[in-house]
């Protein structure tokens, strides 16, 4: 089906070559055929990797199949309580209505899961991903509006305020003025009490309770010559990180600190994301797509963040902006060295304004591809881009720069962004619009998950308005204090 598919993309793209009244239906079209490529892959690879990887092929296949239907709905809200090693948790994620509306910009939608003392309940782990400008909203039971709406009024931190009890989550994403949409986001609640191969089981009840050790995780991917390696790291990032603590977990973390663990976890799962994706597209040269990646863990008062590229993590600390992560790019006199001492250049592009980009030295090519096109990216770091990985002259790496903070009752929100933000917004720009969003929020009685929601979606709306060009995606994490 997919060759099929890809037959009739390349006769309507081929079409639209010529000169016709009709050229943006054929392009309309063409870009429905891909848009079905790519679910039709992204769909194979889910199911190549789950048999790879999980014992249970026949549940997994399942899980992949449900959540290929969805994968391309809004943006994703989750909302976390931290409890205390003594307790027992239940993470409840029943729909009770949802209402449905079509936005033309942006996506902006949000489903929830509260934790509740119980006795003995299973953990729930749930992940969205975002890449359509369709909109919806997942509103949960009248008890569990309650619960939320008690943790949401502890986001406001105070001078008394000493632990860390809640954390809400939400994403806000739009296409912006390019032709398509390569932004992908995930949100997850990860324990490591879970066995390695329930990790994969994601939207699935996991059989342990996760006593005192449940993460929130979060992470936005900017993808660049497609979307298909956003899509794969999106769906697996946080996966692999569960499984790397789950082992963390059964070895006594040898002696090292929960938080060590974190980050070497991070490190692992960026590095291993990368190889199996390249595993899987082994042989499919119609793929040569790329990411960034960002991603936060919260667990009590640690924050790990790792990045590879230049989508960015920032923290409100006070009334400071502080970023946490750095930028992989040719401008970086560090990144620039490596690059060069990899066999790569450095060039720049011939649009007027245009940044720094990498490419491949043709002088470390083979005679046969010296002449030929080579890609050029603005990125020095960032999965997949295998064209550029070259055994003996690895200009693009996967090595993402890993982070870690002690939080604080001053800390009071978390922003994740895309380039498609930071290209307009400075640091502080972002985190004063965020938390103006988000008081407004606390202002109209709204609280938690919904405050977090407004501050995702200021932030996107005013990356639109300042102009920016490229793909948007702000995820917002707020923290509530007690």
């Amino acid at each position: 089906m997919s060759l099929v598919i890809v037959e009739q993309a390349i006769a309507a793209a081929r079409s639209c070559l010529a000169p016709s009244s009709t050229r943006l239906q054929q392009l309309q079209h063409a870009s429905s055929l891909v848009e079905q490529l790519h679910k039709a892959l992204l769909l194979e690879v889910e199911l190549e990797t789950a048999a790879r990887t999980c014992s249970h092929t026949t549940a997994s296949t399942q899980e992949s199949s449900s959540r290929s239907s969805s994968e391309t709905e809004g943006i994703g809200m989750l909302t976390l309580d931290l409890l205390s090693s003594s307790d027992v948790i239940d993470i409840v994620g029943q729909t009770d209505a949802i209402s449905c509306t079509s936005s033309s910009t942006a996506a902006v939608s949000s489903s929830h899961v509260d934790v509740q003392q119980q006795e003995a309940a299973p953990l729930k782990t749930c992940h969205r991903s975002s890449s359509s400008s369709s909109s919806w909203r997942m509103v949960g039971s009248p008890a569990e509006q309650h619960h939320k709406a008690a943790a949401g009024s502890s986001s406001s931190s105070s001078s008394s305020a000493t632990s860390l009890k809640s954390v809400f989550m939400a994403a806000s994403a739009a296409q912006g003025r390019k032709p398509y949409m390569e932004d992908r986001h995930s949100l997850a609640c990860l324990t490591p009490a879970a066995d390695a191969h329930q990790a994969a089981a994601v939207g699935d009840w996991i059989e342990g309770v996760g006593v005192g050790s449940q993460l929130a995780y979060a992470g936005v991917f900017d993808g660049h010559g497609g979307s298909m390696t956003a899509a794969y790291a999106a769906d697996s990032l946080h996966r692999l990180l569960q499984q790397h603590l789950h082992t963390a977990e059964l070895q006594g973390h040898q002696g090292l600190s929960f938080s060590d663990c974190c980050q070497s976890a991070v490190s692992k799962a960026f590095l291993k994301a990368d190889r199996e994706w390249g595993e899987v597209t082994r042989g499919r040269p119609f793929d040569g797509s790329g990411s960034t990646a960002v991603v936060a863990l919260v667990h009590k008062r640690n924050l790990v963040v790792g990045n590879a590229g230049d989508s960015v993590a920032v923290l409100a600390r006070g009334g400071a902006a502080l970023r946490l992560t750095e930028l992989h790019r040719p401008d970086s006199e560090p990144e620039a060295e490596r690059v060069l001492a990899a066999g790569g250049m450095l060039c720049q592009g011939k649009a007027a304004g245009s940044c720094l980009r990498v490419k491949q030295n043709p002088a470390t090519l083979p005679a046969g591809e010296r002449y030929a096109r080579q890609p050029m990216l603005a990125v020095t770091r960032a999965l997949g881009d295998y064209k550029m990985k070259r055994p003996s002259f690895p200009i693009i790496c996967p090595d993402p720069f890993v982070a870690q903070a002690s939080l604080n009752p001053a800390d009071r929100l978390l922003l994740l962004a895309s380039d498609g933000v930071t290209d307009v917004l400075t640091d502080d720009a972002m985190l004063e619009v965020a938390l103006a969003a988000a008081e407004q929020a606390h202002a109209r009685g709204e609280e938690g998950q919904e405050a977090a929601a407004a501050a995702a979606a200021a932030v996107q709306a005013a990356a639109i308005e300042a102009g920016t060009y490229d793909n948007v995606t702000a995820l917002a994490m707020l923290l509530g204090w007690e």
